[in-house]
């Protein structure tokens, strides 16, 4: 019995890998009436998938600042283009550790499961108190949670 759960596990896994897609995140100083910004801010992807974080504007990188108990946190070099792949379900708040001040983050939902939705929302109240612009980015990319 302990076999076949084992191989079925295999197998649902080796599914989800094969399934797995690869979304780009582009780092940009403007995008229309935005400066500073992730485009797109927010992501809601499936285990397994990956995030290209591409430097189209030089001076940035791409780390995590709240990831799933478990996960595994980046930390991009400037203008380093990086893949990150996703393997534990929740949420993950990254920035540009050169402009999060300006605003400059992201968020990324994998799967349904928010477990960490209370950790993230006591995590942004204290980060929004550092920020000099963009302060409604916050509420723009909480509203996305859960859809």
């Amino acid at each position: 019995m302990k076999l076949l759960f084992t191989f079925i596990t295999i197998f649902l896994l080796n599914i989800a890998l094969v399934n797995a897609k690869t979304f780009s995140v582009q780092i940009l100083n403007k995008k229309k009436y935005e400066n500073m910004i992730f485009d797109p801010n927010f992501l809601k992807m499936e285990l397994g998938d990956e995030v290209e974080f591409i430097p189209t504007d030089k001076g940035h990188n791409s780390q995590a600042l709240l990831v799933p108990k478990g996960a595994e946190r980046w930390q991009g070099k400037v203008d380093e283009k990086i893949t990150v792949k996703f393997t534990k379900k929740g949420l993950y708040f990254y920035e540009c550790k050169y402009h999060g001040v300006m605003g400059m983050f992201g968020l990324i939902q994998v799967g349904n499961d928010l477990h960490n939705k209370n950790e993230l929302l006591d995590f942004t109240d204290n980060y929004r108190k550092k920020l000099i612009m963009n302060k409604n980015r916050i509420d723009g990319i909480l509203m996305n949670l859960g859809k």
